[in-house]
């Protein structure tokens, strides 16, 4: 029977991830992006945070401390907590935030992205046609160097290389602590800080893969 989901404070991620400023939050707004994190409680009460599933909303209702709105991106598949189910939590269980500008276009989260600088992250890119057809994937690791909210997320490459992802952290999950093994060249990586998926698909016309 699996056990009753709960919404992760976000002071108990504090000394180990980031974590939106009391200055960012008190700019959300509607049009804004939050992200929370849900956990199935143990049946003793007590979870393992590494097994909390984040879940995205888009803001269109923010009163005080709470906010509302549906939810536009989930891997929990439960009551209430699905892609399209909508879902009203307070300030204080926000993990992430993506404000958006007086012209209501999301902003580079500046804050998260100086937070990660120098940390590794495990990359995973699917390629797909221009039908949707998978193609291929590619895995590999870098550590990242520089953020710009043009210019993108430059990773640094064991092969002395650097490739760029695009300025969107919405994608990154802190990874939990083991061995990843990457498919694609049997490397193992140990203890990576972040995880990130995207999709490159051949109808953009950008160089950035685009968000899975």
């Amino acid at each position: 029977m699996a056990g009753r989901v709960v919404l992760v404070a976000a002071k108990a991620f504090a000394d180990r991830w980031w974590i939106p400023s009391t200055a960012m939050l008190a700019q959300i707004r509607p049009g804004a992006q939050v992200k929370v994190r849900a956990v199935e409680l143990e049946v003793d009460g007590g979870a393992d945070l590494y097994t909390s599933r984040p879940i995205w909303v888009s803001v269109d209702t923010s009163v005080g401390e709470v906010v509302e709105g549906p939810i536009i991106r989930s891997s929990l598949d439960r009551d209430g907590y699905r892609k399209g189910e909508r879902l009203r939590t307070t300030i204080d269980r926000l993990c992430d935030v993506v404000l958006v500008s007086e012209e209501g276009r999301p902003e580079f989260n500046q804050e998260r992205a100086r937070f990660a600088l120098g940390k590794r992250v495990l990359v995973g890119i699917t390629d797909e046609s221009r039908g949707g057809e998978a193609l291929g994937q590619r895995q590999f690791v870098g550590v990242l160097t520089s953020v710009d909210p043009v210019k993108g997320l430059t990773l640094a490459l064991s092969s002395g290389e650097t490739y760029n992802l695009p300025p969107d952290l919405t994608t990154w999950e802190e990874a939990a602590p083991g061995k990843y093994r990457l498919r694609s060249t049997g490397e193992v990586v140990v203890d990576p800080d972040y995880i990130c998926t995207w999709v490159a698909s051949s109808n953009e016309d950008s160089s950035y893969p685009q968000t899975d």
